[in-house]
């Protein structure tokens, strides 16, 4: 039976697409560290969002991982076309999160 990948093991295999090029230097670094910070981040949300229902921190945090998503897709694009898309689901993800986030803190004031 063939392993399922959830998106947070995308973007592992986007990352790893990264960080095997060679060449690194700046652009490379920044890339890794956008990518470090949206999966940081991402961590945060869940907590705050599930866990505390402190729906406008966590709001505040997810557009925040929409960002840094954004950035990380076009970053990677510079390095890697195939990571790139690979990212381009999660970040989607993350645009619809922070819309039913929007939604859970307006319906909660």
């Amino acid at each position: 039976m063939p392993a399922m990948v959830g998106l947070g093991g995308i973007a592992g295999i986007a990352g790893w697409l990264i960080w095997r090029q060679p060449d690194g230097g700046r652009a490379y670094r920044q890339a890794l560290n956008l990518w470090g910070c949206q999966i940081g981040l991402s961590a945060l949300w869940g907590p705050l969002f599930f866990g505390m229902r402190l729906f406008l921190p966590a709001l505040g945090v997810a557009i925040t991982v929409v960002a840094s998503a954004l950035l990380t897709v076009f970053a990677f694009a510079n390095r890697s076309r195939p990571a790139a898309s690979l990212m381009l689901p999660g970040a989607l993800a993350a645009v619809y999160a922070a819309y039913l986030n929007a939604g859970f803190w307006w319906l909660n004031r």
